[in-house]
């Protein structure tokens, strides 16, 4: 028990084999098997000799704990190591969900597609499959004079927010923005605590309407039946995921069998969209004038005027004020008209006539 005790330590079923001989200095994984036949890994094993050397040192390992050590040949372990690789990416590659694509063509039928995923794509692979999908699509769509077409509204956007855009002098530009492929995404259902953050989300082409697309009507009307108007143009896919905005992010199964008009994400969503618009409502409602008995309109018409009066004093007293004032407005006359006016929207807004 004496080279147990100087070069090995027995921790949770584990045994370590301490560098305490100047040979030990290579790695190798051997299985240790118990009297008990319990299996023990290990890869703390190490010698700077050959394989039959080893080899010996686990046959003198053996005889003094009085148990048995399978070696393994260097070849076979990283054959082995390899082989537990090759099956872990295989398993990675194998992530899956289903997602629905509702084609422009009302008589293509509506597909269920299966995308494949890994940890580092779990974010844009949907994004990037759609972009793939609408470029082919574009590709093979535009003629001539749909390319010009296209082309012209690419300049109209660059020159909406560059008016001095000259497309002559930079065409490579044009090009580029006309390479471009983008993927719109707009939220269906909000993803929220009370739904355990459950999601769906629309993706279209955010370059249909240039592409000369046809408006998408199954797609519209399932928008429609969400509490979300809006007009789809071009092929829409739709998927599912949970996301907390956080940490938390999973792609979720969005069969066929549950796109329908009374499956459960549609129903979320639409009560999602009458709870927002409620809101809105409110908000408004809580905007608009009150009705008020006539003493208290009075009263706050006079409060107004108390405090236009104020101001006109200031103007009179204070030469710094008068003088930006008068920059502003023109005179004492039209600073009090601006003053005026300025207290009837106040007036308008707080009380209802």
């Amino acid at each position: 028990m004496r080279l147990l005790l100087l070069a090995s330590q027995v921790t949770e079923r584990k045994v370590t084999i301490h560098n305490s001989f100047p040979q030990l200095d290579r790695l190798h994984e051997v299985e240790i098997k118990t009297h008990s036949d319990d299996a023990v890994n290990i890869r703390s094993l190490q010698t700077n000799t050959n394989q039959q050397s080893l080899y010996h040192f686990c046959l003198i390992l053996s005889c003094q704990l009085d148990i048995h050590i399978l070696t393994m040949h260097p070849t076979q372990q990283k054959n082995k190591i390899s082989a537990k690789v090759k099956a872990a990416k295989s398993t990675a590659a194998k992530k899956t969900f289903k997602y629905v694509l509702v084609p422009e063509n009302r008589n293509d039928p509506i597909e269920e597609l299966v995308l494949e995923y890994s940890d580092a794509t779990i974010v844009p692979c949907l994004t990037q499959k759609c972009n793939a999908h609408y470029s082919k699509q574009g590709l093979l769509g535009q003629d001539p004079a749909k390319r010009e077409k296209y082309r012209e509204g690419i300049i109209a956007q660059i020159q909406a927010k560059n008016p001095g855009f000259d497309p002559t002098q930079q065409p490579e530009l044009v090009e580029s923005f006309m390479g471009m492929q983008m993927c719109a995404m707009e939220p269906i259902v909000m993803p929220e605590q009370k739904n355990g953050w459950y999601g769906v989300s629309l993706y279209c082409d955010d370059s249909a309407g240039q592409k000369n697309s046809g408006v998408n009507e199954r797609a519209t009307a399932i928008m429609s039946l969400c509490g979300r108007p809006l007009q789809v143009v071009g092929d829409a896919f739709f998927s599912a995921c949970r996301d907390d905005q956080k940490d938390l992010y999973e792609r979720l199964d969005l069969p066929i069998s549950e796109f329908s008009p009374d499956a459960k994400w549609v129903k979320q969503a639409r009560n999602q969209a009458l709870a927002k618009a409620a809101k809105a409502k409110k908000d408004q409602e809580a905007m608009e004038p009150k009705k008020v008995e006539p003493q208290v309109a009075d009263a706050y018409r006079q409060k107004l005027q108390a405090w236009m009066d104020e101001k006109l004093r200031s103007f009179d007293e204070d030469s710094a004020v008068r003088t930006s004032r008068v920059e502003k407005h023109g005179s004492r006359v039209g600073y009090e008209e601006f003053l005026r006016e300025k207290i009837e929207e106040k007036f308008k807004k707080s009380v209802k006539q």
